[in-house]
């Protein structure tokens, strides 16, 4: 095993992680925990990394990615493992804009019930003001205070 690539280098204990909107990255995914206790994987980790549009596969924009991951300790430092090995591949999701839910929530006579889409923590935020009964037993429980 390579002791380098123990979780105390980096912070393994994650199934994934959503990045805010400055970064060049919308999400991780860690798949390690997937393969079970095959011996070829114990010192390996394997992440999904999906990235903000428009970014192309070269080195550059991987070496920002690692960086990235290596920040918020996603990853190990570079002298604490042996090497990358990067598998890309392009996916473009359908996309759908707040406009079109509506459109499809009007014309459901509102059978259908929308999110906005434009940003997901604004979409949650939108919609938490509705959340009297979660909030009334988060206060009870002192999970938070306002």
């Amino acid at each position: 095993m390579d002791e380098n690539f123990l979780k105390s280098n980096y912070c393994a204990d994650f199934s994934q992680v959503i990045f805010g909107k400055s970064s060049n990255i919308k999400y991780v995914h860690e798949l390690t925990q997937f393969v079970g206790s095959i011996d070829q994987f114990k010192s390996k980790g394997i992440l999904v990394v999906a990235l903000k549009h428009n970014f192309k596969n070269n080195n550059t924009t991987l070496k920002k990615i690692v960086n990235e991951l290596e920040n918020f300790k996603l990853l190990p430092k570079s002298r604490l493992r042996k090497e990358i090995k990067f598998y890309w591949q392009d996916i473009y999701l359908p996309m759908l804009h707040t406009e079109d839910l509506q459109f499809l929530q009007s014309i459901s006579l509102d059978k259908i019930k929308i999110m906005l889409t434009e940003e997901l923590c604004t979409g949650i935020g939108l919609y938490s003001n509705t959340w009297s009964d979660l909030k009334r037993f988060l206060k009870t429980n002192i999970i938070f205070e306002d």
